[in-house]
C-alpha cells in the first residue's frame, strides 16, 4: 500500500489570559467604580473600614456573611459579582483546586449531546489512503462505523467535530464501540474530569469506555499515530496533522490484535445494571469499608434516608414471595448504612416535584416495588423538611447551577460513584440506569471541595425557601387525585 503524507489541517490557536487581580485589589476597583465613600460602604454593609482597607491590601478576609452582605447592598453587576466569587473562592481552595471545581461545575451543567446529522451517502467518494484534512478524517470515520462493527478507538473528547461525529454514528448506526479514555498520572490533572464527564453521554447508548491511568503526553509524543479507530474491515490512524485509512485485511487484523490487548489492560467504566446483587455488593462495599460519611448530588432525590419501615412495606410488590422477609432485609440494610454515617444530599427542585407528582423509587427496581401513593409521598416530603433543618439536604438554586437530568453522584470517603438514568423515560428506575465507580483520591477530593463550594457560596436555596419549596409540594399532593 501507498502512504501518502500531508502536514497541517490543522491550526494551531493560542490564547493569552487575563492579567491575574486579587480579590481585594478587584473589590477595590468595583467599589471604586461606583463611587460611593468607605463610610457609607461601612455603613450599608457593616463591614469595619479598617478591615476593608487591609481586605483590599491582602492582609485580611472577609467572612462569607460579610461578603455576601457587601454584594447585596454595594449592587455589583451580574459579571463583577461571579468574579469577586471566584477570587474569593480561590483563595479559599487555591488556584489548581478551584480550576478543577469550576471544570466540575461546568461538566455537570454542560449539554454535551450535539450530533452533526451525518450523511453517509455524501462520504462513499472520499474514502481512500491518506487523510490529507479534517473533512477526509471526519468521512472516514463516518464510513467506518456505517461499514464496519465493533470499533475499538482513544479519539479525544476535546475534539468536539469528531466528538459529535462519533456520537451521531453511535445513535445511528447498529455498530458496538469501545471507547479507551486515558486518565492522566498527573493527580492534579483537570483533563480527567474533563474526560470522565464528556464520555457520559455514550453511557446511555450502552457504549461504556474503559479506562487506564497512563502518562499521555508521553504518548503523545513518542507516537506518530496516537489516536485510532479500528474495526474488523477497516482502521483509521491519525495525529493532530494526518492520517491514513486502512482497508488492507492482513494489516488491520495485526492492528486489532494490538489494540484488543490494551483494551484488555484496561478497566470498564461503566455497566447497565440489570443485576440486583452487583448494585448490592458496590454500595455494600462503599458503606463498610469506606468510611462514615456519604454526599449525594442528584438530580432526581436520593429518599432512602428519609423513608421508614412502613413506606417500604407499602411500596414492596404484593406479588413477591416472602416479601416481609425482603422488607425486613431491606430496612436493615439502609438503617445500617444511614444510622451512624454523615449524610449529605444536594438535590433540585425539579428532581423534588417529578417525585412529588410520580412517587417514582429511583433507587430499587420497578420489578420489586410500586410508585409510592399520595401518603407515602407525604411523609417522605416530611422527612425532608426535617432534613434541611438538620443541614442534611440542599436545593440547588436553578439561577446559579442547573445539573443535566439523570446525574447522580455519591461519594463514600473513598469511593466515587456516578449513576445515570434514561431520563427522557418519565418514571425512570434502578433498571434503566448505568453505574461506574472511580477510587481516584484525586477526583474524590475535588467532589468534597465542590460540594463545600456549591454550599459556601450559595448556589443553594436559603433554608426558609428551601422548606416553603416543599411544604408547597406537600400542599399541591394532598389536593391531587391519585389513584
Amino acid at each position: 500500500m501507498d502512504i501518502v503524507i500531508i502536514l497541517n489541517y490543522n491550526n494551531c490557536k493560542t490564547t493569552r489570559g487575563e492579567k491575574s487581580m486579587t480579590f481585594g485589589k478587584y473589590l477595590e476597583k468595583c467599589i471604586k467604580k461606583r463611587e460611593v465613600s468607605i463610610s457609607y460602604l461601612t455603613k450599608i454593609s457593616g463591614v469595619n473600614r479598617g478591615k476593608l482597607y487591609y481586605v483590599y491590601e491582602g492582609k485580611r478576609k472577609l467572612t462569607e456573611d460579610e461578603l455576601f452582605l457587601l454584594i447585596e447592598k454595594a449592587g455589583f453587576s451580574n459579571i463583577e459579582t461571579d468574579k469577586l466569587l471566584n477570587l474569593y473562592f480561590e483563595d479559599v481552595y487555591g488556584k489548581t483546586e478551584f480550576s478543577r471545581i469550576k471544570y466540575l461545575e461546568n461538566a455537570i451543567q454542560r449539554d454535551n449531546y450535539s450530533c452533526i446529522n451525518c450523511n453517509i451517502h455524501s462520504v462513499e467518494n472520499d474514502i481512500k489512503g491518506a487523510i490529507e484534512n479534517k473533512k477526509q478524517l471526519v468521512n472516514s470515520i463516518i464510513y467506518m462505523f456505517y461499514h464496519d462493527r465493533e470499533i475499538i478507538s482513544n479519539f479525544s473528547y476535546r475534539d468536539e467535530e469528531i466528538d459529535s461525529v462519533v456520537f451521531d454514528c453511535v445513535l445511528n448506526s447498529k455498530m458496538k464501540l469501545t471507547h479507551i479514555m486515558d486518565l492522566s498520572v498527573d493527580e492534579m490533572s483537570e483533563e480527567n474530569l474533563e474526560r470522565i464527564f464528556a464520555s457520559l453521554k455514550y453511557m446511555y447508548n450502552n457504549c461504556f469506555p474503559v479506562y487506564r491511568y497512563t502518562n499521555i503526553r508521553q504518548m503523545e509524543y513518542n507516537n506518530i499515530f496516537p489516536y485510532y479507530f479500528v474495526g474488523e474491515s477497516y482502521a483509521i490512524l491519525y495525529n493532530d496533522d494526518n492520517g491514513i485509512f486502512i482497508s488492507d485485511t492482513e494489516i488491520v487484523s495485526n492492528i486489532r490484535k494490538n489494540v484488543n490487548k490494551v483494551v484488555d489492560d484496561c478497566i470498564l467504566l461503566g455497566l447497565k445494571t440489570n443485576d440486583l446483587m452487583y448494585v448490592k455488593s458496590l454500595y455494600e462495599k462503599g458503606s463498610k469499608q469506606f468510611g462514615s460519611s456519604t454526599i449525594t448530588f442528584t438530580f432526581y432525590p436520593c429518599i432512602a434516608k428519609y423513608v421508614d419501615y412502613d413506606f417500604m412495606y407499602s411500596i414492596t410488590k404484593n406479588e413477591l414471595p416472602e416479601k416481609d422477609m425482603l422488607v425486613n432485609i431491606a430496612f436493615e440494610y439502609y438503617s445500617k448504612i444511614y444510622q451512624n454515617r454523615k449524610f449529605i444530599c444536594l438535590t433540585t427542585s425539579k428532581g423534588l416535584q417529578m417525585f412529588s407528582e410520580t412517587g417514582n423509587i429511583q433507587e430499587i427496581y420497578d420489578t420489586y416495588v410500586n410508585a409510592a401513593d399520595k401518603e407515602s409521598r407525604i411523609k417522605v416530603l416530611k422527612n425532608m423538611i426535617v432534613g434541611i433543618n438538620n443541614g442534611d439536604l440542599f436545593i440547588l438554586d436553578d439561577d446559579k447551577i442547573n445539573i443535566c437530568p439523570g446525574m447522580e453522584i455519591e461519594n463514600h470517603n473513598k469511593k466515587l460513584i456516578i449513576n445515570g438514568y434514561d431520563f427522557e423515560k418519565k418514571n425512570f428506575t434502578a433498571v434503566d440506569k448505568f453505574i461506574f465507580s472511580l477510587d481516584d483520591q484525586s477526583i474524590i477530593n475535588t467532589f468534597n471541595n465542590f460540594k463545600d463550594y456549591i454550599i459556601h457560596a450559595r448556589k443553594v436555596y436559603p433554608k426558609e425557601y428551601s422548606i416553603r419549596f416543599i411544604e408547597g409540594l406537600i400542599v399541591k399532593l394532598e389536593h391531587m387525585n391519585i389513584e
